[in-house]
Order: structure tokens, then C-alpha cells, then sequence
């Protein structure tokens, strides 16, 4: 298949076009020092300071990404958070595994809401 032309990027995500303003965080331009340094603001780069910090709060974290957080792809998640299974089924085992899932599923709501 031939294109004859490909869609322009602009590499603005949906959310940050309708956002009037952003904080825009500096570029590191000077010598720092931290006790950790971490590469990445994704999901596991920011779960991994978040509990570094927990963790050791004394200690120095600096995060460091190539793009502004707030356009990265974890920024672009559009996730949703429900405490109910899509399907239950119809048999005794089926439920019992539905009724499994819906305490998993609020379980992870919940501490969601505490981590926040």
C-alpha cells in the first residue's frame, strides 16, 4: 500500500492541546548532585522514585526525562479505574470468580485513593 502522504506530527498529545498552560520544568543546564538519579518519568521510572523516596526521605531524588513529563507516553494513558468486572457469567464458579475479581478490582481502587 502507497501513501501519498503521511499525517503531520506535531507531537502534541490530545490533552496537552486543550490544556491553556503547563509547567514547564527547566532543562538541566548545571553540575547536580543526588543520592539517586533516576532515567525516565514512564510509569516504573516514577513508581521506582516515588518508593525511594518512601523509603529513604532524607535522601536526594532527581528524575530525569528527555520530553516534557506531561507529553511522555504515560501522560497519554487515558486508563479508567472501575471497581466492577465487565462480565460476571452465569454459572455458581463463574460468579465466584466475578465476586474474586470485584475485591481485587476495589482493593486497587482504594489504595489508588490513598496513594493520591
Amino acid at each position: 500500500m502507497k501513501f501519498k502522504q503521511l499525517p503531520f506530527d506535531q507531537n502534541i498529545n490530545g490533552w496537552s492541546s486543550i490544556i491553556t498552560s503547563t509547567h514547564g520544568y527547566p532543562s538541566l543546564n548545571r553540575k547536580i548532585t543526588a543520592d539517586w538519579l533516576v532515567i525516565g518519568a514512564g510509569y516504573a521510572g516514577l513508581a521506582f522514585a516515588r518508593r525511594i523516596a518512601e523509603l529513604r526521605p532524607h535522601q536526594h531524588i532527581v528524575v530525569l526525562d528527555a520530553a516534557n513529563i506531561t507529553d511522555s507516553a504515560s501522560a497519554r494513558n487515558s486508563g479508567f479505574v472501575i471497581d466492577l468486572p465487565h462480565t460476571v457469567g452465569s454459572s455458581s464458579a463463574e460468579m465466584a470468580h466475578a465476586n474474586a475479581y470485584r475485591r481485587l478490582l476495589q482493593y486497587g481502587v482504594k489504595h489508588l485513593k490513598e496513594t493520591v
